[in-house]
């Protein structure tokens, strides 16, 4: 995945802050290009029904090259 659309930054950002998820067609198709990418995995935590996805480290990185803060508790 070379490019990664201005929708995807804004859902990688959105699940790095573990904010609600609106998705429609549109971000379900980004959503799950950054799954199948590596961006993006469901979560293990036990408060995945409120947040079921999670960032992996190539996201993570990703998201600090680019400057963009993630401001988790």
């Amino acid at each position: 995945m070379s490019d990664i659309s201005n929708t995807q930054i804004a859902l990688m950002a959105d699940i790095g802050q573990k904010s609600p998820l609106t998705l429609n067609p549109e971000k379900r198709l980004a959503l799950e290009a950054l799954i199948t990418a590596g961006f993006v995995t469901p979560s293990a935590e036990n408060d995945a029904a409120m947040a079921p996805y999670e960032l992996t480290a190539k996201a993570q990185r990703f998201l600090e090259d680019r400057g963009v803060g993630l401001n988790e508790s």
